[in-house]
């Protein structure tokens, strides 16, 4: 794994193709839930993730940075952290991980003990990647699927957003809209109203809001940012817009999204993964 909290890249190769992408490229992948040796679940969950691994490994050009947004563990056990450290070693880019709902905030400190974590009780941290500010932002309500915003962490990120003239952005595990996914939905975000209020004082600067949570693609916008969802690694939540949903989930093609940042404008496209196609030029008519 190439050292955590360093910002870029460190090679020649990579500050040659700057120039002809005019921008950093920032690899997110989220929801990868990992399990200890010998757990076992209805997908191989590490398998899913070594495989995202090789992939963004062999992605020419290569990104800046891994950010992962969250529920990198299942259930938050230590033996899970051991896990995720030793499959996050075979990357082979600067990663940066978030807490999600399903992980232990004190372990993810402690399996990364080189990331800048905020001080108090939150996991949040902020970095500068080339000149963007990319901000980790703790969103978790420990024992609890939801979200929770609260003053500690509000005043925290109203501070850590005024202190930078940099584009921002925002990452959090849980995505701060309401997505029509009824039985996800329900499971809450308290004070969302307080963390809204924070990105509409801040709205110029912030070019994009990058979530995780609902393990599928989605778009929306808050206090006038978009808002993104990206997909998992594992398998996706069904896509049901019914207003009385059951918990469901699918196994539509998985991935990770790679952002291209270039000052205040970004573009994100979708890299699906595992899915036995290759690309090919066709006989066009």
């Amino acid at each position: 794994m190439a050292p955590i909290g360093s910002a870029g890249p460190t090679s020649s190769v990579g500050l040659a193709w700057r120039g002809r992408i005019g921008g950093v490229i920032l690899a997110q992948i989220t929801d990868t839930h990992i399990l200890a040796p010998g757990e076992k679940q209805f997908v191989d969950n590490n398998a899913m993730l070594a495989k995202a691994i090789e992939s963004l490994n062999s992605e020419n050009p290569r990104p800046d940075a891994v950010v992962a947004t969250g529920d990198l563990t299942n259930w938050g056990y230590p033996e899970q952290y051991t896990e995720l450290a030793k499959l996050a070693s075979a990357l082979e880019i600067p990663f940066f991980p978030m807490v999600g709902n399903h992980d232990d905030r004190a372990l993810m400190k402690q399996t990364f003990p080189d990331m800048a974590w905020a001080d108090g009780e939150h996991a949040s941290w902020v970095l500068d990647i080339e000149d963007t500010t990319l901000i980790g932002f703790d969103s978790i309500d420990p024992g609890q699927n939801g979200a929770a915003f609260d003053d500690e962490r509000g005043a925290w990120l109203d501070s850590t957003l005024s202190s930078t003239t940099k584009p921002v952005i925002l990452a959090m595990h849980h995505p701060p809209f309401t997505t029509s996914i009824a039985w996800m939905d329900e499971q809450g975000f308290r004070d969302v109203d307080g963390l809204r209020a924070v990105i509409a004082d801040h709205s110029s600067r912030i070019i994009r809001i990058l979530s995780g949570h609902f393990h599928r693609p989605i778009i929306g916008t808050v206090a006038g940012v978009t808002a993104s969802v990206c997909l998992s690694t594992v398998h996706h939540i069904d896509l049901d817009l019914r207003p009385v949903s059951e918990p469901a989930v699918i196994f539509d093609p998985r991935g990770y999204q790679l952002h291209v940042v270039n000052g205040s404008e970004m573009v994100s496209h979708t890299r699906y993964i595992d899915t036995g196609e290759e690309a090919f030029d066709p006989e066009w008519d």
